[in-house]
């Protein structure tokens, strides 16, 4: 609940609910307000209902919101423990191939769900519009890019040519763009709506979870139906001219691979966000239908949206583990850059634990164990090979020069002899 979009009464209501309970932490006064102040109606800057009523009602929905706080401080630790490195990881596996559109809108994708981490569980609970507005819609960014990489997916699998003359990388990074500047629209309207038309948090809450699932997920459904039934179709056709799947090219291979880790991204997508949308529709009909003023109702249906709230944050945290358990290609990836990493770290912390002369003399290899040849013949120049070295090289041009300037004076002292 946003404090400053309060009326002067909800406003003074408030103030008095604070300074009879002097003991409950700010967070969870302001959790308390919202179910009081949602059962109970406010007259004159206070609750028209007996002390009794009054009384066990905030005893109930200060119980209520301590358990969503532990909750919400469990679900985030470990979105951060997992999110962070996992984000990375998928970042700097994505960076390690080849650069394609594919690869741009993956690198595009576990950014934004860093973002998305790193905001929601770092930036403290401000109660300010804008603030508040930025932590919740966040999350709109990397799921639009979701869809995209779902239609790409269904463009690659149904009409391969135009997907590259569509999907440019060129045109990618504009697509992208273009995904950022809706996610500021969506911003902008939830903070409008907020400020201006001082709509209840419920309905807030619901316009949110309608941004974060509502939009994305028909086309997230659609484009992953639609791609699952041309797999079908190609997979029959396969058969039916008896082909093995050995025979399959390395593109073929990598496009199989790259649709499977978006089709379990999505259905993991669709599962964990899935409950937000459904509890926030349950809460707007508890709100305005069903409950009235049964306190309990009320706080029970809040505990269930602070919980699907956070399933929704925990999904931007296990795209890269999902990647690494789905798909053959992008695990074997990523076990070569930690071969690779911890290669590199051996060899660096062999050499700084060596002194410097040994160093040094480990540099010159080619020097150490080079025999050159001695040469009978010194009018015929002859290669010298070298045991470290494979590589030819002339005799030295020095040598070559006072061979032959003694052969002149020899000439001429004969000569004049």
């Amino acid at each position: 609940m946003f404090i400053e979009t309060f009326d002067p009464i909800r406003r003074a209501a408030f103030e008095k609910l604070g300074s009879n309970f002097t003991d409950i932490p700010h967070h969870l006064l302001v959790c308390i307000f919202q179910d009081v102040t949602a059962s109970f109606p406010i007259a004159d800057g206070h609750w028209s209902v007996s002390d009794n009523e009054l009384a066990n009602a905030i005893t109930i929905a200060e119980q209520s919101c301590q358990w969503s706080y532990q909750f919400e401080k469990i679900l985030k630790l470990i979105a951060l423990i997992i999110g962070v490195p996992g984000n990375l990881m998928a970042a700097v596996v994505s960076f390690s191939m080849e650069r394609s559109p594919t690869i741009i809108l993956l690198i595009a994708l576990s950014l934004g769900d860093l973002i998305t981490v790193v905001t929601r569980a770092l930036i403290p609970d401000t109660y300010n519009v804008a603030v508040e507005v930025f932590k919740r819609t966040i999350g709109f960014y990397p799921n639009a890019v979701l869809v995209l990489i779902c239609f790409e997916r269904y463009m690659a699998v149904s009409y391969p040519w135009h997907k590259k003359l569509f999907f440019t990388t060129r045109n990618t990074c504009l697509l992208l763009e273009a995904l950022l500047v809706l996610y500021i629209l969506v911003a902008m309207f939830c903070y409008f709506i907020t400020t201006e038309v001082h709509v209840e948090i419920y309905l807030l809450s619901l316009i949110i979870s309608f941004c974060l699932f509502g939009i994305p997920c028909p086309f997230l459904m659609t484009f992953n139906a639609l791609t699952i039934k041309k797999l079908k179709q190609m997979t029959a056709i396969q058969a039916e001219l008896h082909e093995k799947k050995d025979v399959r090219s390395t593109w073929s291979k990598n496009e199989s691979s790259t649709t499977l880790m978006i089709l379990i991204a999505s259905v993991v997508f669709v599962s964990l966000n899935g409950p937000l949308f459904f509890v926030s529709v349950t809460w707007f009909l508890v709100e305005t239908i069903w409950a009235g003023e049964n306190i309990i109702v009320r706080t029970k249906v809040d505990f269930m949206l602070t919980i699907t709230y956070w399933l929704t944050f925990m999904h931007h945290s296990i795209n890269f583990y999902l990647y690494i358990l789905g798909t053959r290609r992008f695990r074997k990836r990523f076990f070569y850059i930690l071969k690779q990493r911890r290669f590199n770290l051996l060899v660096e912390r062999f050499t700084l634990s060596r002194p410097a002369s040994t160093v040094l003399d480990t540099t010159m290899d080619s020097k150490l164990y080079s025999f050159d040849i001695p040469q009978r013949d010194s009018s015929t120049p002859q290669i010298v090979k070298t045991a470290s070295n494979s590589e030819s090289r002339l005799p030295e041009p020095m040598s070559s020069f006072s061979r032959m300037l003694n052969g002149v004076l020899q000439r001429s002292h004969s000569t004049s002899v």
